[in-house]
């Protein structure tokens, strides 16, 4: 068993753990991030206990932090997206800026108007 110093917080004792499984503002203390950054980037990690209260495995957490899983460590990004393709835009040389009415005949401008 190791045993596992978490540094403390303000008015806080620092303790020390010998279980392998840690809760998870532990396992966020354990992995050097927040606990908001914990748990937005865990819900991909082996743990074990209920749904309600989930433990996570020291081993596991060695392996999220040296990128030996195949889920990316929180401190990494993950790859990027490929940009999307845009529409083209009209060509503002053709000078045609509006439309004709087919009954009227007369001309609207882009912007809703009629001139």
């Amino acid at each position: 068993m190791r045993k596992i110093e978490l540094e403390a917080r303000k008015g806080e004792q620092t303790r020390v753990i010998t279980s392998p499984w840690l809760r998870a503002s532990e396992a966020a203390a354990y992995c050097g991030i927040s606990n908001t950054m914990f748990w937005a980037n865990c819900d991909k990690l082996p743990h074990g206990g209920n749904p309600r209260t989930k433990l996570y495995n020291v081993a596991v957490l060695d392996a999220w932090i040296n990128n030996e899983l195949e889920i990316p460590f929180a401190g990494q990004e993950p790859p990027k997206k490929p940009a999307r393709s845009r529409r083209p835009q009209a060509k503002k040389d053709q000078g045609d800026d509006g439309m004709t009415n087919p009954r009227t005949g007369r001309r609207i401008n882009g912007r809703g108007g009629a001139t």
